[in-house]
């Protein structure tokens, strides 16, 4: 359980001190305007393909219950597909 608590507590701490960091970085190499053009790009190309997929498993998980089953293994795709959105989010560049 601690060892759990460390892992989470580094990836809410570190990798984003490490994300501003590199942030930085760029910012002086390639200007303010450009790093906010590569911010904007990379939310823009990671959310897009999140929410299609995540419309794609409601759709999904709509008929597999119309068809009166049990969509378990589409609720763990959008689960899964959350969770990625989730870090897409927090871990963005």
């Amino acid at each position: 359980m601690l060892v759990m608590l460390l892992r989470l507590f580094l990836l809410f701490t570190a990798v984003p001190l490490i994300e501003l960091y590199l942030l930085l970085r760029l910012l002086t190499y390639i200007g303010a305007l450009a790093t906010i053009g590569v911010v904007i790009a990379t939310g823009i190309a990671g959310g897009l393909p999140a929410r299609s997929q995540g419309l794609a498993v409601l759709h999904q998980v709509h008929w597999e219950l119309s068809e009166g089953r049990i969509p378990a293994e589409s609720l763990f795709d959008g689960l899964l597909i959350l969770l990625a959105g989730a870090m897409l989010i927090t871990l963005e560049p």
